[in-house]
């Protein structure tokens, strides 16, 4: 039958990581594996494909990331589409839906169906600034959502 997994916050560094892993497994053969149907990508943010990403670390070195993930637009009929991964495989395409995990409602609508999740939903604090941000906001993401 298949899961439909739903990973909260797919959109961010962490969770493009477990969209990618979620695609490597539904890609697997291996008897035991968990079999996937559909990966949805639940965010607030665009899930954005072939990202280039540089920041430095505390040392002055630069650290580099390219994403090549992809994703499509979430259609309730249609849908995960397959695509090509980088080894000529097929591999789910996750689905986009924008969701704030703060609209309880909106977040109860995009888990239907879905029977696997993966939160990877978080506010960090902006640590080159004296202000950490907007705590209150940090609380209903982080602890509240």
């Amino acid at each position: 039958m298949g899961e439909i997994v739903a990973v909260i916050g797919g959109s961010g560094f962490l969770g493009r990581h477990v969209v990618r892993h979620l695609q490597e497994e539904a890609a697997s053969s291996e008897k035991g594996c968990l079999q996937i149907k559909e990966i949805r990508v639940l965010d607030i943010k665009e899930f954005y494909t072939n990202i280039e990403i540089e920041w430095e670390i505390g040392d002055g070195r630069k650290v580099y990331l390219k994403d090549d993930s992809q994703c499509s637009t979430y259609s309730p009929s249609s849908g995960s589409p397959e695509c090509e991964d980088a080894a000529g495989g097929v591999c789910l395409t996750p689905v986009f839906q924008r969701v704030n995990i703060c609209d309880r409602k909106a977040l109860v609508e995009a888990m239907k169906r879905v029977t696997m999740v993966v939160n990877c939903s978080a506010v960090l604090p902006d640590l080159y600034h004296e202000d950490f941000g907007d705590k209150r906001h940090m609380d209903q993401v982080n602890v509240q959502g």
